[in-house]
């Protein structure tokens, strides 16, 4: 049956007792800061109304959120949410009287009622309301997850929409009840906030099918009392044996659920009479061990049905629920159900991700779940997306870009860290700490190793090997090399080199400078291309390249300009040779769109090296440096060269 909280007082008509309803909140969730509360209660109290309604409806979902022990900025929310959507109160008055976090969260929470989930799952839309809708889930997906406290807040709103609908009309009734169980409440259950989730379905199902609700319900009450007292006996019973063997533990009689009831009479086509659950028991112990000794216990003290067993401690479900579930022959020969599971569990059960929420040292809360990573919550979001269906080419569309924002990839300690789509293990390095990024030599992902410039994915555990000293890649800074994509990497790894002598980064930028131009096959007139460059002298065009400001390709390109009309280059590769390597070549080749006139491959006898001489039709020098720097990044080529006097 559907109840509140009793320990949370209603407010009477005639005057708002806000000093009693702070008391009961605060006793729910002692960490509230009282006097934003109290704030927001004036600010709700001072809005012209007819009736209690505001402050009835607002006070209701506050109260909600506290249930959840969440933070204050959502029990704030709570309060305000209908008088600000109402048009009482304004997001500007919101941001200055209670703060613009706040004013920020209901923003976020405001763009899901934008949404109508229900028209994308079941019927077509016009191609323009489409396009809208499609921008309306995007802004809710992303909103949910950015902020975990957005999802909370949208499924107790559409709880406190349900509960305030008794007047409204069957139609709009029965329409908010079929998204809730289309869409909400498969969202509750992913996140396993089971304390949402039973209310949207018990709240839903009275609408959806109001015939059936009375029936179950009346059959409910019809033996409420006894049934009751059946319970008590029964949890009295486990309780004394579970204490002859030193299990402490809390039983109680478990809350009956309509729509619940009514979805394992339809699933196993049973009559009410046979529903196991309306009489159940859970059982809460300390610790692990426990669950199963107190399982032994039950099941010696009565006869359990084999195929009423489930151990999801063993094999959690998806949503990451835990409990053992059990049922029995009882003392007077009917069926009872039992759960068994741990303080711990429980309150996962119970409040699911919600149940991570923790809270600073200064008494301000955590911005994403504990324990529960941003990866876990993208995961669970993106699921119940397809879960319901997932919107068809509209999903497909919204998952694309969602997933294509952002990665999230773990530590080898499991801490998840979010990067931009396209992030190297480089990047991830520098993610981490300056120093693990300047010592990067390898880097491991899933265990396996990977070139520096692989882009990593969501889900990856990527480990990064460190040498004994700083000596971070000038390759690194050539975005056309692929190694670094983050500003933060190229700011650090560029800031490391503007750290060393000029000497040293005019050494290396000549270094690079003449390797490119022996590469393709090229005479170096250093005086020609300082002035050809615009610069004093070749030094500092050296010293340029070396502190990673302008990359070699770059000077090439200006130098050598593409003439536009393809022409023959010779070229030799040298590399380890391995199963697939030709092929690998032949497709960078191809994908540049040059054409191969000639093509000979061999390995040098006593040798693992393979070595390739292959004729291509490219557009000029710069067009040929560009291709040889996909081929030096295929894995295991060692030297790229163009072969002078026989380029034909």
């Amino acid at each position: 049956m559907i109840k509140r909280r009793d320990d949370i007082p209603e407010l009477a008509a005639d005057g708002f007792d806000f000093g009693r309803w702070i008391d009961a909140i605060a006793a729910v969730e002692p960490r509230i800061d009282r006097e934003r509360v109290t704030r927001a209660c004036h600010l709700l109290a001072s809005v012209p109304r007819n009736g209690p309604g505001l402050l009835t409806v607002g006070t209701e979902f506050a109260g909600l959120m506290a249930d959840l022990h969440v933070d204050t900025e959502c029990v704030l929310v709570g309060l305000v949410y209908r008088a600000v959507r109402g048009g009482h109160l304004s997001v500007e008055t919101v941001s200055e009287e209670l703060g613009g976090d706040v004013a920020k969260l209901y923003l976020e929470l405001a763009k899901t009622a934008r949404v109508s989930l229900l028209e994308l799952s079941n019927a077509p839309l016009l191609q323009r309301e489409a396009a809208d809708q499609v921008e309306n889930v995007r802004s809710m997906l992303i909103a949910m997850i950015d902020d975990v406290r957005v999802a909370f807040l949208k499924l107790a709103e559409r709880i406190i929409a349900l509960r305030f609908m008794k007047q409204a009309a069957s139609t709009r009734q029965r329409r908010a009840a079929e998204e809730v169980l289309a869409v909400f409440a498969p969202l509750a259950n992913r996140l396993g906030v089971w304390r949402l989730k039973w209310e949207l379905q018990d709240l839903a199902f009275r609408y959806v099918a109001p015939d059936i609700y009375r029936q179950i319900a009346s059959q409910l009450d019809r033996r409420r009392v006894e049934r009751e007292r059946e319970v008590a006996a029964i949890a009295a019973l486990i309780r004394d044996r579970l204490a002859d063997q030193a299990i402490r533990a809390e039983v109680a009689g478990r809350a009956k659920h309509i729509y619940s009831i009514w979805q394992k009479m339809e699933s196993k086509g049973i009559p009410f009479s046979d529903v196991h659950d309306v009489r159940a028991v859970r059982v809460i112990v300390g610790q692990l061990h426990e669950c199963y000794s107190a399982l032994g216990v039950i099941h010696t003290q009565w006869h359990h049905i084999p195929h009423e067993f489930d151990d999801y401690i063993a094999n959690p479900k998806e949503n990451g629920y835990r409990s053992i579930h059990t049922a029995v022959i009882g003392p007077d020969e009917q069926v009872v159900e039992v759960q068994i599971r741990t303080v711990d569990m429980h309150r996962e059960a119970e409040l699911g991700v919600a149940a991570h929420w923790t809270y600073k040292a200064d008494g301000s809360a955590d911005r994403s779940p504990h324990q529960q990573e941003k990866l876990d919550w993208l995961r669970q979001v993106l699921e119940w997306h397809d879960e319901v269906g997932g919107f068809t080419a509209i999903g497909r569309e919204l998952r694309a870009d969602i997933e294509d924002d952002r990665i999230y990839v773990l530590t080898p300690r499991g801490h998840v860290l979010e990067m931009p789509t396209g992030a190297t293990p480089v990047d991830f390095a520098y993610r981490v700490h300056t120093d693990i990024g300047h010592r990067c030599v390898r880097a491991r992902v899933d265990g396996r190793y990977v070139p520096l410039w692989t882009p990593l994915q969501t889900g990856q555990r990527v480990e990064i090997e460190s040498g004994p000293d700083e000596a971070p890649s000038r390759d690194w800074l050539d975005p056309s090399l692929g190694y670094v994509i983050t500003p933060r990497a190229r700011a650090k790894i560029q800031a490391w080199f503007r750290a060393l002598d000029r000497t040293q980064n005019v050494r290396a930028g000549e270094a690079m400078i003449e390797r490119e131009y022996r590469r393709l096959g090229l005479v170096l007139d250093r005086e020609q291309v300082a002035v050809r460059l615009g610069f004093s002298n070749f030094e500092s065009v050296c010293y340029s390249v070396g502190l990673g400001d302008r990359q070699v390709a770059e000077l090439i390109a200006v130098l050598y300009p593409s003439t536009g009309t393809p022409q023959p280059f010779r070229i030799s590769i040298e590399g380890t040779d391995r199963p697939g390597l030709l092929n690998e070549i032949t497709e960078v080749i191809k994908d540049r769109g040059v054409s191969m006139s000639q093509l000979n491959a061999q390995t040098v006898p006593g040798s693992n090296t393979a070595t390739m001489e292959i004729v291509l039709e490219v557009g000029g020098i710069a067009e040929l440096a560009r291709l040889f720097e996909d081929v030096i990044a295929i894995g295991g080529i060692t030297d790229v060269v163009r072969v002078t006097g026989r380029d034909s």
